[in-house]
């Protein structure tokens, strides 16, 4: 899992590169539309990291007898139910948003140290919540969220793929 999908940077990487367009978008658009921007750039996450990290010479091709395979699809359903759960709390207070996504995030990163065997993911998902509780507790713009989910994925990308060994 970990030599196919190139430690998963690509998908970090992809995936901060939609919060950073979110954030931008904060800063230009009115809330609802850059909130249904990040939510359909998040669709595209997979297939465009699929192509990167074919691009970097990797198969994006698991092993299909690989146990740990039915894991990234079952956290896939985790996080699309914790999508519905911010958007409900973006309806109480739009300033939830991001907190609760950095949360949701975070939690799915977790268990891809199980995915990819990787511990760093323990620290990524750590950072995103840390970043998501910051949000909260410190009642920071709603752009702070998507711009700090931002860095912090694509930091780790680069952190992730220079762990996978050719």
């Amino acid at each position: 899992m970990r030599r196919a999908h190139y430690g998963g940077g690509p998908g970090a990487l992809t995936s901060g590169l939609v919060w950073l367009l979110a954030g931008s978008l904060l800063l230009l658009w009115e809330q609802d539309k850059a909130i249904i921007a990040f939510l359909i750039g998040g669709m595209f996450i997979y297939p465009v990291s699929t192509v990167i990290t074919r691009m970097l010479g990797r198969s994006a091709q698991h092993d299909k007898s690989n146990p740990l395979a039915p894991l990234g699809l079952e956290t896939t359903f985790m996080m699309l139910l914790g999508i519905a759960v911010s958007a409900a709390l973006y309806l109480q207070e739009p300033l939830w948003f991001f907190p609760a996504m950095l949360f949701i995030i975070g939690g799915r990163y977790l268990t891809f140290a199980t995915l990819y065997g990787m511990k760093t993911y323990w620290l990524l998902g750590g950072l995103l919540a840390l970043a998501g509780y910051l949000v909260y507790a410190k009642n920071l713009p709603i752009e702070s969220g998507a711009f700090l989910g931002g860095l912090v994925e694509i930091i780790f990308a680069f952190i992730l793929m220079r762990a996978v060994p050719n």
